[in-house]
């Protein structure tokens, strides 16, 4: 098919080509005007001519080949989108549970998981550095309240 369209291509060009010399070359006159009419009407059969000469299978089979690539790109966005979705959530909780006061100085890294509902939500947390028990239970306590990880979820290390 593309080859068919580039010879298709490289005609019009030449019809164009020798049209254009053939009007340069020409006295202005009565002349002239059929001489354009003639070129005008070449470069019409030219291009007309490519329908004839269409495949209209393999067109099919093209256009087809096209709309699979553009879902597949449009999947891939939207792939691209949900993951960096995830990765602003996961910060967002991070800065949220560090921007505490009492939990300055720890390493949290919080873990997300896909809802069968279409988004993401924090699934667990693992808290990495030296946490008294006062701060553990309060720790826990904004965990599992304010943003719905359950203890059991909640990793210290």
């Amino acid at each position: 098919m593309i080859d068919v369209l580039g010879a298709w291509c490289i005609k019009l060009v030449g019809a164009g080509l020798i049209s254009s010399v053939i009007l340069a070359v020409c006295p202005e006159g009565k002349s002239k005007s059929s001489v354009k009419f003639a070129c005008s009407l070449m470069c019409l059969i030219v291009f007309v001519s490519a329908i004839k000469n269409v495949d209209y299978s393999e067109l099919s089979k093209m256009v087809g080949q096209i709309n699979y690539e553009a879902s597949r790109q449009i999947e891939d966005g939207v792939s691209s989108a949900n993951n960096e979705t995830r990765f602003i959530i996961e910060e967002q909780i991070k800065a949220y549970i560090l921007g505490k006061e009492e939990f300055h100085g720890l390493d949290v890294e919080v873990i997300t998981k896909w809802s069968s509902e279409g988004f993401w939500y924090p699934y667990e947390a693992e808290i990495t550095g030296t946490v008294e028990e006062e701060k553990k239970s309060s720790l826990k306590y904004i965990l599992e309240m304010e943003l719905g990880i359950p203890e059991e979820r909640v990793k210290f290390k």
